[in-house]
């Protein structure tokens, strides 16, 4: 009876890789680092479409929107192309959580390339961007 409870206790240490045993033969037991699972990216898509690519100065324009995962301070900008500052806007309005909608707006008066931006929570990092050219009319 002595012999079967040592073969039992040496065989749960041998199982256990308490003894003798280097990384090529431990046990499958031994718990094994895994890497750790990349943090999930927020995978949301926003679409610009103005209702005219150019217009007169002053005219009266549209930009339509669409947000897969709409936010309570998602804001729709109009900049001039190239401001300095990502906020430097002239025109702007707040989505309203929507996942898509409509805004009419009148153009600038000054003549020149614009863009439509959408800026998720209440930032100044755009994430669709949609061309407005102003000019006038011969």
């Amino acid at each position: 009876m002595k012999s079967s409870r040592y073969t039992a206790i040496a065989v749960l240490v041998v199982a256990l890789g308490l003894v003798g045993c280097d990384e090529a033969t431990r046990s499958p037991m031994t718990p094994v680092p895994r890497p750790t699972e990349p943090p999930t990216v927020d995978q949301a898509t926003y679409t610009l479409t103005p209702s005219a690519t150019t217009v007169a100065p002053g005219a009266v324009v549209s930009i339509s929107w669409t947000a897969s995962k709409g936010g309570a301070k998602d804001w729709i900008g109009l900049f001039r192309l190239g401001a300095a500052a990502p906020c430097d806007h002239g025109w702007s309005e707040y989505t309203g959580a929507g996942t898509s909608g409509t805004f009419t707006l009148t153009a600038p008066m000054q003549p020149g390339q614009y863009e439509f931006r959408y800026l998720p929570n209440d930032g100044c990092t755009e994430t669709a961007r949609s061309p407005l050219t102003v000019t006038t009319v011969n």
